[in-house]
């Protein structure tokens, strides 16, 4: 009998250690298995920080509830200059935020790690941190969907992408997992003759193979210059353009410019931060932001249509319309219901501003809009 007691207290030992030892690893990396995600509209649009002063290492985005910039609490050991929200909340009710990360407390070789970075909202669980070789300072897109893929443009001016699963594993840091490089299709142009700097994914269903992107066509560069015509060659500008993907969205099909034959605009400046969106009247609309030279941008307001053999979004030159002035160089968006426009306005110097536009359609058809009175100051974001 005293064996086989021996032999039973020896067994329950085993057993609870190894129930340590699974519930230890479980808890370190966070499964969670078949993570239900449900489609809903983001929470919040992102607000480069450069623009608001300190050096707080929270992300800092416009709160479509609160109508107001926040900043969200994120752990302390972590610095987020940029972050974008996901269309879908997890199986707690969360949105994910996923932005540029670099961490705050050098490793113990004194370098500091940088890659993306992904938290949960509200709370600011820290999900993923990856690693990466190329840095960029615009907010990766996410797609119109559940899936939890994400695009950004890197420092050297090609797209990469990466999917956040909701069978692997959520692990603090990541270093198997690396975004890969979207794939040209021969029948685009080659993908080091167009540098991108920023992209952006409509979150509409209609267009969930299109990405729209602010970039610049090198290919009349390199042709002059490997004719040895170097003296031709004068400063090109972004553009803003659309890409069609491949039905597994891992690769770039076709490339076209946003504005319709006989409609492009060809006067000397950069166009960025691309915002397209369907709006509640099945209207398609596009805010973006025009800079000249070292001046602040202006707000634009382009409307524009689907094209309904190849479905890519076409807009017209002759429907743009001015909004404001002195913007800041951050993405100006559109509330849920796309009436009304978004923007952060002031100087490099002084006190940043959010300011909204109504917008709506006057006689004949045409686009007027209305600036909200008051300017909200943004520099010295609270809670």
């Amino acid at each position: 009998m005293r064996p086989l007691s021996l032999l039973v207290i020896r067994f329950l030992a085993n057993v609870v250690i190894v129930s340590t030892v699974v519930a230890v690893t479980v808890g370190y990396w966070h499964i969670k298995p078949g993570e239900k995600r449900t489609l809903c509209t983001p929470a919040y649009h992102p607000i480069r920080k450069i623009h608001l002063y300190g050096d707080d290492h929270r992300p800092c985005m416009f709160d479509f509830a609160k109508d107001k910039v926040c900043r969200l609490d994120i752990s302390k050991s972590d610095y987020v200059e940029v972050a974008s929200c996901s269309p879908y909340r997890d199986h707690l009710g969360r949105f994910h935020l996923v932005g540029s990360w670099h961490s705050i407390v050098p490793r113990a070789e004194g370098l500091v790690s940088f890659g993306l970075a992904r938290f949960a909202v509200p709370g600011g669980e820290l999900l993923d941190r990856i690693e990466f070789d190329s840095n960029f300072t615009d907010p990766p897109c996410w797609a119109p969907d559940t899936s939890g893929q994400i695009l950004f443009a890197g420092g050297n001016g090609r797209l990469y992408t990466h999917t956040f699963s909701t069978h692997m594993p959520f692990r603090q840091v990541n270093a198997s997992s690396q975004p890969k490089k979207l794939v040209w299709k021969p029948a685009a142009p080659k993908e080091e003759h167009f540098a991108i700097s920023h992209a952006f994914w409509p979150n509409d269903p209609r267009l969930a193979n299109i990405i729209v992107v602010s970039a610049v066509d090198l290919t009349l560069m390199v042709e002059l210059a490997n004719a040895g015509r170097q003296a031709e060659i004068i400063n090109k500008h972004a553009g803003l353009w659309w890409l069609q993907l491949n039905a597994n969205r891992d690769a770039i099909e076709r490339v076209g410019n946003l504005w319709k034959p006989g409609s492009n605009a060809s006067e000397p400046a950069d166009l960025r931060f691309p915002n397209v969106i369907i709006n509640a009247a099945g209207e398609l609309r596009m805010v973006f932001l025009r800079r000249e030279l070292s001046e602040n941008a202006r707000l634009l307001l382009a409307r524009g249509r689907i094209d309904d053999r190849l479905g890519i979004p076409q807009f017209d030159t002759t429907t743009v319309m001015e909004l404001a002035q002195g913007c800041l160089m951050s993405p100006p968006g559109f509330s849920n219901d796309g009436r009304t426009v978004f923007a952060l306005l002031g100087s490099p110097q002084g006190p940043a501003y959010l300011r909204h536009y109504a917008i709506s359609e006057g006689l004949g058809g045409q686009l007027t809009y209305v600036a909200r009175s008051a300017l909200e100051e943004v520099h010295s974001v609270g809670e």
